[in-house]
């Protein structure tokens, strides 16, 4: 998987990324004396968790499969682009007003990464897991719905299929002829769905209809223009515990990182600072 340094240096982006890649948790400082050093350009000295950031980097999920050959291909890659960094300081270049932003940014990045990932890693007790499974799951109605729909692409298209059901056009007809949306061949029926399920704004007009009824205007979505029709309503279990555990445990750390965020917000003193010509 030879990739030349040609390629690195035009593709500047591929030096650049990887702050959102997962990577191993690597506690330790890098450049503690106690790593383990796997080379030295020119007196610094590379170290294995340096080269391990940079195949996961390179490589992203085909790191764990690489073979010993390519591993020492990246690390003479990592190798050459120290060498390149040390002649761009030789050069003045790490003095550069866009250089050193680019540094502080990747910094910033990487930081930030960092503390997203650690509360990510935090774990949650079973007992905030079951209070939220009670309140999304256990102790609300779950309901599901049989629609049909027909997926238009603009407002005069759904208008039109709006007149022709007045006029008494069958539902199902003009969804296999006209819909682009799933369950078309099938007259516009998709199955059972909950409402989260569904495009917020078909969710929100369905539940107004009643069963037989449909859409008496075209619903916007992001996907298109919808006209719905409600054929029932049935009342399901909630789905298990365990099976919806991920779920709970990704809608928790989702509120723990937008808190997170807010009491940042809060607690820090920001001031943004706008030219003339962005007023």
């Amino acid at each position: 998987m030879r990739i030349t340094l040609f390629s690195l240096v035009i593709g500047g982006s591929l030096l650049l990324a990887g702050c959102n890649e997962p990577v191993d948790d690597l506690n330790s400082d890098a450049s503690t004396a106690g790593d383990d050093v796997v080379a030295t350009v020119n007196d610094v000295p590379i170290t294995k968790d340096m080269l391990e950031l940079h195949i996961q980097r390179r490589a992203g999920p085909r790191a764990a499969r690489l073979s010993e050959d390519d591993r020492e291909t990246l690390l003479l890659e990592l190798v050459e682009m120290e060498l390149i960094a040390q002649d761009a300081r030789d050069h003045g270049m790490d003095s550069h007003r866009r250089v050193k932003a680019q540094v502080e940014n990747m910094q910033r990045a990487v930081l930030a990464h960092e503390r997203i990932e650690h509360l990510h890693r935090e774990p949650f007790d079973d007992e905030m897991l079951q209070s939220l499974y009670g309140e999304r799951f256990a102790d609300r109605p779950h309901r599901e719905y049989r629609i049909r729909q027909i997926l238009l692409e603009s407002e005069e298209d759904a208008e039109a299929i709006l007149a022709e059901l007045s006029d008494g056009g069958d539902f199902a007809e003009l969804a296999q002829r006209y819909s682009a949306g799933p369950g078309a061949s099938d007259g516009g029926d998709p199955g059972w769905m909950a409402s989260d399920q569904m495009a917020e704004a078909v969710a929100e007009r369905v539940m107004q209809l009643s069963p037989g009824e449909y859409s008496d205007e075209p619903v916007e979505t992001s996907h298109g223009w919808y006209v719905v029709k409600l054929q029932n309503v049935r009342t399901a279990r909630p789905p298990e515990f365990d099976a919806v555990r991920g779920i709970l445990q990704a809608m928790l750390v989702d509120q723990r990182i937008k808190a997170y965020l807010r009491d940042l917000r809060d607690a820090g003193d920001v001031m943004l600072y706008r030219t003339q010509d962005d007023e």
